[in-house]
């Protein structure tokens, strides 16, 4: 009782999350390429995605996994790829 009287609602939440990446979940160097990649070439769709991957990489990953990560980051529309890759790209210019 004193623990919800001391810290209220919020003393019941966890806060600390632990590290947790599922198994089946694809690694994050090549996760990274995807999504560097994505960065590089917004207009490319998914399917054109995984060869590419395969191309430049020599990474097999699937059209829905690629879907999957950029899902995850908010990448999955062209103009939000786009927008993220121009202000990544005004970023890079600006540490130089």
């Amino acid at each position: 009782m004193t623990s919800i009287q001391d810290g209220g609602p919020l003393a019941l939440k966890r806060i600390h999350k632990p590290e947790y990446r599922h198994t089946n979940r694809i690694d994050e160097d090549v996760e990274a390429k995807v999504l560097a990649t994505t960065l590089e070439k917004p207009y490319l769709s998914s399917n054109q995605m995984a060869g590419e991957s395969k191309r430049e990489h020599g990474i097999s990953i699937s059209h829905s996994t690629i879907r999957n990560i950029r899902l995850r980051e908010s990448l999955n529309t062209i103009a939000l790829r786009k927008a993220k890759s121009e202000v990544a790209t005004a970023h890079q210019n600006k540490k130089e």
